[in-house]
């Protein structure tokens, strides 16, 4: 899933922010598979911002000879809504569908996002930690 800023780019994200992510999958009990193997590519703007464009990754997942995939992560904050309550606010993450098939991981309950849940066009779909689901 993509979040486009007002230049057409992905929303600009700091090497912490990414370590974030990182730490998310990679510390918080979640194996992957062939860890070693993954790595973070950033495009480097004036003023020291990170961020990558769509299309930028775009022609970088139809042209790559050297990865065997890439996979899209933006953290992002949202806000939950249940009648009658007040809003919550959360850390989440945008992630392109086929991130969960790439670490080697299957969602306990439900299905995983398929190729058709990354058109720009399509539903929203959204998929929920454990942690916030049973509480």
């Amino acid at each position: 899933m993509y979040n486009s800023g007002e230049s057409g780019t992905l929303q600009p994200w700091s090497v912490r922010r990414e370590s974030g992510i990182v730490n998310a999958l990679l510390l918080r009990s979640v194996p992957i598979r062939d860890a070693d193997r993954f790595v973070a590519i950033f495009m480097l703007w004036r003023g020291g911002q990170y961020g990558n464009s769509l299309p930028d990754f775009e022609d970088w997942q139809r042209t790559s000879r050297t990865f065997a995939a890439f996979t899209v992560a933006l953290g992002s904050g949202f806000s939950l809504v249940d009648e009658g309550q007040p809003a919550e606010q959360f850390q989440g993450t945008y992630i392109s569908a086929n991130v969960f098939r790439q670490i080697g991981q299957r969602p306990v309950l439900g299905r995983d996002f398929t190729p058709e849940d990354d058109q720009r066009a399509g539903p929203p779909v959204v998929m929920l930690a454990h942690g916030l689901w049973t509480r």
